[in-house]
This record gives C-alpha cells, structure tokens and sequence, in this order.
C-alpha cells in the first residue's frame, strides 16, 4: 500500500511538472562540454522562463557556440524545436553565424515578399 502511495506522489509531481500537452521542456545538450562531431535533434520547444536561469542560459550559449554549424547525426534538417532553441539563443544576443543553418529555410522554400522598391503596383 505504501509503495502505491508513493507512485501516486510520484507520478503526480511527474505530471505537475510536465504540464499535460505542454511541448517545451529542458535542453538537450548532450553529453559532457566537449565540442560534438554532430548534434542530435531537441525534442522540446523551450519553455517561456527558460532564460531565467543564468546557468541554463550559458549551457544554451556555450552549446551552440561551439556546435551550432555542426550538422545533425541523422543528416537531417532541423525540426521546428531545433529552430526554437536557435532563435532564443539569438534572443540572447549570441553570434548569427553560429545557428545560420539551423535557421535556413528548407531548400525550394522562399519567403514571402512584398512589391519591390520601384515595382509598378496594378
């Protein structure tokens, strides 16, 4: 009986903590502080206060500022929360160049633009 009381605690913290249909979720820098060969996609968005914390904020500087022009292990590109991750890492003023591929449209994808300077309007 304890024991299943113990799970229930468990498992409601787990829950509370999780945020039911919540997609952010902490950063995945892998393994250690050393420079990666590739990086492994991030399976969370982050969450909005993730920069409260300046400790999480270096981990997400120091991260891409020595991996972020790596490619991803799967030779993929990068997802939606991979994306998420690079724009709070520049919200943090670090070095465009550093994400610049993480950031790049998928390839035949172009911007929508509006009328050129000039251009005749109809």
């Amino acid at each position: 009986m304890r024991n299943a009381a113990v799970f229930a605690l468990a498992l409601a913290a787990l829950l509370t903590m999780t945020g039911c249909g919540d997609t952010s979720g902490p950063f995945d820098a892998g393994h250690g502080t050393a420079a990666l060969t590739c990086m492994e996609h991030q399976r969370h968005t982050p969450p909005e206060n993730y920069t409260d914390d300046t400790a999480r904020s270096l981990l997400l500087l120091r991260y891409y500022t020595t991996n972020g022009t790596r490619p991803y292990c799967d030779h993929k590109r990068a997802t939606p929360a991979d994306r998420a991750w690079a724009r709070l890492y520049l919200k943090l003023d670090a070095n465009p160049k550093s994400v610049s591929s993480i950031l790049r449209p998928p390839r035949g994808h172009t911007p929508a633009e509006g009328p050129r300077e000039g251009a005749k309007q109809r």
